[in-house]
């Protein structure tokens, strides 16, 4: 074999009819050269490879000119190929009507007709031609995978054949198809390499997009000479890191070190887009490429551009050492960075305009003063709107060409000092990053003020932070990324598809728009038929659901966290879970979801609709949680619900329907103040219920008639037992309950004659600690009826759960030794109190008065010492201390010493409680030493020592 021309693409350089290289000529299009690919045996290490970005491009070497007429009469073309993806690459039908996107064609005669070609399918199979014109499905194509093509042919004097091979990288050529033809002196003219379909018709312009490399022309002395050249050596399958560096990058760069980063939005979604970043041929983003961007020194600034992820498998995180990724999604327009004039009416004197350097992105946008949102009057036009921006200050609006804005006080935007800021119009509104792909993991990413506030009715468009849209999902990770001051949502996954499997780890989300309805998370699916989709939220935030007008703050208060809905017909969410985190807004979900999981997290409550919904060992804020699903199922032990956030009334309860199983839980409405309905109850019955409420813990204010539950009636399956209440002396425990002669509310002693709640009290007190954690005495300690082995809300785990109410009272050591250890460790060393099972340092005793964990080591400072000085400039010494709540029959003792060989016990209380951890069941409480530094004393030592007293 004789190489006539082989085309390496090696460099950043584009080749095209100006410019071919060692193709030939240009028909249409371009190749665009970037690295990863085969290389040259001389050449860089990683190989390099084009693609067309999304362009049809057809290169040829015209057979009938020289030098290239050297193969005229036996001659091979090749090339290495790897596709990304063939949605749009043609199709096959049978074997006359097929219109594939070609790879290697050759024509032939003098109507330069095609003879053979290998080209793919949308549905990935390899085409090439047999008997004249007739088609020939050949095997699948694997995507992401490098292959080796070529087209081999031999002309006689009385026929012509061509033959076409293919060899996944790695493997052997193999025969794709044979194409004879017994014509006398038949031709080859040109030998094509291209992206482009057989027939260019409307409708029809059929391309596959992934990466060409090695392309060759030959000499061969027959069939089976052909050969990929031996200069040529394969592409290598490894993991690549990408850079970008706003700050340092240039898009003309390689992109493959640090040193020659890309730099922009517009080279991310080109090289994402187009082939630029690739994917694995199998695994998930653990096996991916990884697209490093480095914000250090300045914000990726998205412009009026979208982010747009559509490479599968890739990892997009900050580079080592650093934590976040910043994302610009807004603009300033602050004096020096925007010209503003006054509106010229001097009935409008206190209202400024500015086209910002006539920006074409102005359209439906917030404006933000010092990040306080603003008052948005609404309108077709700024005339219509131009007296309540003078009557309101701190209020815009923009007509799409220009804003005006009122500003806070009144002040001039020229002179104020203050920071302006705004948000910018994108594609149709859409969000700021779009991910594309399945297999993601997305790290570190942090983007603000992305809402947009429609004109004339304050529509949000999209406009989220961060989206999962069209082809997302796959087993894809967010992890560590914020958001905030965002449009229709902040994070949220909307792409219609199945079996996607996304996790939401560590990730925080803050004040989406006050201007229209909205959430700061949401998932949605619409498909015809059950998904299996899961979504889990893993220790996520929001704190603050809604921005208010005039502020930075934002509040939780009415507001929903998260919801999921979807307009598909079947079970569009196998499970969405949530683990951990804080989500003071109430949680909401239509129907659609097989199985919803609350655990150990910090919701505001509220109304779900699933098969199975479990509540285990959540900290509830406004509502408990509800389900509205016909024949579905809810459990939730071992949560504590105490209601400082929202309002009550007659809206906001959590329906429940189906079955319903309420145990060993606390309830506090006392912080509920302002009601309008006197008698709100927790659950209001929506349908056929079955509801067993046992061991709870219900306390309501005793001037309200706070109770349990409303609208249900004898017919309902109800099991009560074993609670404690402390209400109102009227002791009302049910609303609107129907005997079958009449619905009204029902006190205790009524509603224990109709024979439910037996073996439940009244009591006046409860004798519980500020953290809701039983006396071993009082009456929830082990007052209820045992529920068996499980958890309570600490997560301490005991083989009887009879307790009632979210806490287990606290235990005495020996009780609590027993339960860390089994009988056969409960050796007398592992008795001793000064025994360090664990080999972390801190002994039992430490363990027990602490809450630790004596058989995992645990690297959290029991006690420190903090120094310092006053305001006064007088030195201060204090110390913190890590107690148990949940540690009975022990003490703490205070010793002070100034030489560390005498100590003196003290007697003092702690200054400040610096943080009480409920749900992990201890607490760091704060001590001021500042006195024990006498006059003439420059040191103090202290200590703290636990005694058993039991």
């Amino acid at each position: 074999m004789q190489v006539l021309r082989l085309e390496s693409f090696e460099g950043i350089k584009t080749l095209s009819a100006d410019s071919p290289g060692q193709l030939g000529a240009f028909n249409r299009g371009a190749w665009h050269c970037r690295p990863i690919g085969p290389r040259l045996a001389a050449g860089s290490e990683v190989g390099w490879s084009a693609d067309s970005q999304g362009d049809m491009t057809h290169s040829f070497w015209d057979l009938t000119q020289a030098p290239w007429s050297d193969a005229r009469q036996k001659g091979m073309m090749g090339c290495w190929v790897r596709f990304e993806d063939l949605v749009g690459a043609g199709y096959y039908n049978s074997a006359v009507q097929a219109n594939p996107a070609v790879v290697l064609q050759l024509t032939c005669g003098d109507d330069n007709a095609p003879f053979q070609t290998i080209g793919v399918t949308y549905d990935g199979r390899f085409l090439s031609r047999i008997d004249g014109s007739q088609w020939v499905a050949g095997e699948t194509v694997k995507k992401s995978q490098w292959y080796w093509i070529q087209i081999e042919w031999v002309a006689t004097p009385t026929s012509f054949s061509a033959k076409a091979y293919i060899q996944r990288m790695g493997g052997e050529l193999r025969l794709l198809s044979v194409n004879n033809l017994q014509h006398a002196n038949y031709q080859a003219t040109r030998a094509n390499v291209m992206n482009a379909p057989v027939s260019i018709q409307p409708g029809q312009a059929y391309m596959w997009r992934g990466r060409l490399g090695g392309a060759t022309l030959a000499r061969i002395s027959g069939f089976g000479d052909g050969a990929p050249p031996p200069s040529l050596l394969s592409p290598e399958e490894r993991q690549q890191q990408w850079f970008v560096n706003p700050a340092h990058g240039n898009d003309a760069s390689d992109g493959l070190t640090p040193q020659t980063a890309w730099k922009s939005v517009a080279k991310i979604n080109v090289e994402s887009a187009h082939a630029g970043l690739l994917s694995p041929p199998e695994g998930g983003y653990e096996k991916g490429h990884s697209l490093v961007i480095d914000t250090s020194s300045k914000p990726l600034d998205l412009g009026s551009l979208q982010l747009e992820i559509r490479t599968t498998c890739l990892t997009i995180s900050p580079p080592p050492g650093q934590t976040t990724v910043r994302i610009q999604a807004h603009k300033d327009i602050s004096s020096g960075s925007a010209t503003w004039q006054p509106v010229p009416s001097p009935h409008h004197s206190h209202v400024w305009m500015t086209t910002d350097g006539d920006s074409s992105d102005l359209k439906d946008i917030v404006v933000w003063e010092n990040d306080r949102w603003l008052h948005h009057p609404t309108g077709r036009s700024a005339e219509e709107v131009m007296a309540e921006l003078e009557a309101n200050p701190g209020s815009f609006f923009s007509d799409g060409d220009t804003i005006f804005i009122h500003p806070f006080e009144s002040t001039n935007p020229n002179a104020d000092g203050k920071i302006y800021t705004r948000s910018r119009f994108r594609t149709e509104g859409g969000s700021a990053i779009k991910l594309l792909a399945p297999d993601l993991r997305v790290v570190g990413l942090s983007i603000r003020k992305t809402a947009l506030a429609r004109a004339s009715d304050n529509d949000p468009y999209t406009s989220y932070g961060i989206q999962g849209e069209q082809n997302f999902g796959g087993v894809s990770l967010l992890k560590n990324c914020y958001v905030d001051y965002a449009g229709k949502h902040c994070i949220g996954f909307t792409d219609s598809n199945s079996h996607r499997d996304v996790t939401v780890d560590s990730c925080q989300v803050e004040q989406g728009t006050p201007y229209s309805n909205q959430t700061p998370w949401v998932d949605y699916n619409g498909l015809p038929e059950a998904s299996g989709n899961c979504t889990t939220y893993r220790n996520c935030l929001n704190y603050r659901t809604t921005g208010v007008i005039g502020s930075t703050k934002g509040t939780s208060n009415f507001g929903t966290s998260y919801y999921a809905h979807n307009n598909g017909i079947g079970t569009q969410f196998e499970h969405i879970r949530f683990i951990g985190g804080v989500f003071s807004g109430q949680v909401g979900a239509a129907a659609g979801i097989h199985e919803f999981t609350f655990d150990g997290g910090t919701f505001g409550g509220g109304n779900v609709t699933a098969e199975k919904v479990t509540v285990t060992r959540c900290s509830l804020t406004q509502l408990p949680i509800g389900n509205a699903a016909p024949g579905g199922r809810l459990i939730a032990r071992n949560n504590l619900c105490v209601f400082t956030e929202g309002v009550l009334n007659g809206a906001n309860n959590a329906v429940i329907i189906g079955e319903v199983i309420w145990e060993g839980n606390t309830f506090d409405l006392r912080p509920f103040r302002i009601s309008d309905n006197p008698y709100f109850s927790l659950f209001r019955r929506i349908g056929d219920l079955n509801f067993t409420f046992r061991n709870n813990i219900f306390i309501s204010p005793t001037d309200r008639f706070f109770n349990v539950m409303s609208d249900t009636s004898f017919a309902d399956a109800l099991l009560f037992s074993d609670n404690l209440y402390q209400t109102s002396s009227e002791r009302i425990i049910v609303h609107r309950f129907d005997d079958g002669n009449s619905r009204r509310q029902r006190s205790l002693s009524e509603w224990q004659a109709f024979g439910y709640d037996q073996r439940s009290r009244w009591v006046s007190d409860l004798d519980m600690t500020s953290t809701y954690v039983p006396s071993p005495d009082g009456p929830a300690a082990h007052g209820g009826i045992d529920l068996g082995a499980g958890t309570d809300f600490t997560g301490r785990v005991f083989e009887s759960r009879s307790s009632i109410g979210a806490y287990e009272p606290a235990e005495l050591y020996a009780a609590w030794r027993a339960r860390h250890f089994l009988e056969e460790e409960n050796s007398e060393s592992n008795e001793d109190i000064n025994a360090d099972v664990d080999l972390d340092g801190i002994p039992n005793i430490l363990e027990f008065a602490s809450g630790t964990d004596p058989q995992m080591a645990d690297g959290y400072p029991i006690f420190r010492g903090l120094n310092g000085t006053s305001s006064e400039g007088v030195n201060k010494f204090t110390v913190q201390l890590r107690r148990s709540l949940l540690a009975s029959g022990l003490e703490w003792k205070l010793e002070i010493s100034h030489d560390f060989k005498e100590w003196h016990p003290e007697s003092i209380q702690p200054s400040s409680i610096v943080n009480t951890a409920s749900r992990a069941g201890w607490e760091i409480v704060e001590y001021d030493l500042s006195n024990y530094l006498h006059s003439g004393q420059d040191r103090v030592f202290a200590r703290f020592v636990p005694v058993i007293v039991e």
